[in-house]
């Protein structure tokens, strides 16, 4: 199976954008699988819409532990940092 590459800033698609930067904005830098994900604005934005309905639902603490889990699974080293760090406050 064909995998896909992160796109970088210049080739996010405009449905895309909005949501991404919105995304980088509120964690502080662009996970690879929102830059991925973001080649397909139908499917990225209705996710980043139930992602949005879930934050009323969980806590930070909660959200970041799920972050932290799923990024160690994929073996995500840029992304586990970041969570770890995240978790253990400033």
């Amino acid at each position: 199976m064909p995998r896909s590459a992160a796109l970088k800033p210049e080739q996010v698609p405009a449905d895309s954008k909005p949501t991404l930067d919105a995304i980088t904005k509120n964690i502080g830098f662009t996970p690879n699988m929102m830059a991925t994900f973001a080649q397909s604005p139908i499917a990225f934005n209705a996710w980043a819409a139930l992602l949005g309905s879930l934050s009323n639902v969980l806590d930070v603490k909660t959200r970041d532990s799920i972050g932290l889990a799923v990024s160690e699974t994929l073996l995500c080293q840029g992304s586990s940092s970041e969570y770890t760090a995240r978790s253990n406050g400033p």
